[in-house]
């Protein structure tokens, strides 16, 4: 997302790159591919292509709603219980303007995965077997009420956060999780 024009650029085997979130614009490209189409012909939002020396693009979509999110269908892994470690998302964005980070340039603000949600998917991946770790990265972590849920599918947790917004005294809360 940040460097789209540079990877088009330098990478011509490339035939397009998504700009932004991507579930949307990923499931429209695989749509118009198994249709036969050219997903760059189709108005597809967020995409972005070279052609000849000129840099392509369609329009920007607005943010994915996270309560649209589908659930997580394990079986249509090939080997759904060879994941022992799975990256999941509680949430996605930050607020915070760092001059480091692209969180800020795709998603300026902190959205929730609805709770429902993520029961949900957590269930259902415990169920398909062989995950027993989740890698949350979350610039902003503060999903601590979901850890007695996680405890209780007796998953670990690894999470990636701001040490900045990091609240010491939540540590020894979900130390047995984590």
């Amino acid at each position: 997302t940040l460097y789209y024009r540079e990877v088009l650029a330098r990478c011509p085997e490339l035939d397009l790159a998504i700009v932004g979130e991507g579930e949307a614009a990923l499931a429209a490209v695989v749509a118009a591919l198994g249709k036969g189409h050219d997903p760059r012909q189709d108005r597809i939002p967020n995409l972005a292509w070279r052609e000849g020396d000129a840099l392509r693009t369609t329009r920007l979509r607005q943010r994915f709603d996270l309560t649209q999110k589908v659930p997580i269908e394990p079986r249509l892994l090939r080997q759904p219980d060879a994941f022992e470690l799975l990256p999941y998302a509680f949430s996605r964005g930050c607020h915070h303007r760092c001059n480091f980070c692209m969180e800020d340039y795709i998603r300026p603000q902190r959205r929730a995965v609805p709770q429902d949600l993520v029961r949900r998917d957590l269930t259902r991946l415990v169920k398909s077997g062989g995950i027993h770790t989740l890698l949350v990265s979350d610039a902003l972590f503060d999903s601590y009420d979901l850890v007695p849920f996680v405890r209780t599918l007796n998953l670990r947790l690894n999470f990636e956060t701001r040490c900045d917004t990091l609240d010491p005294a939540v540590l020894p809360k979900i130390a047995d999780v984590c």
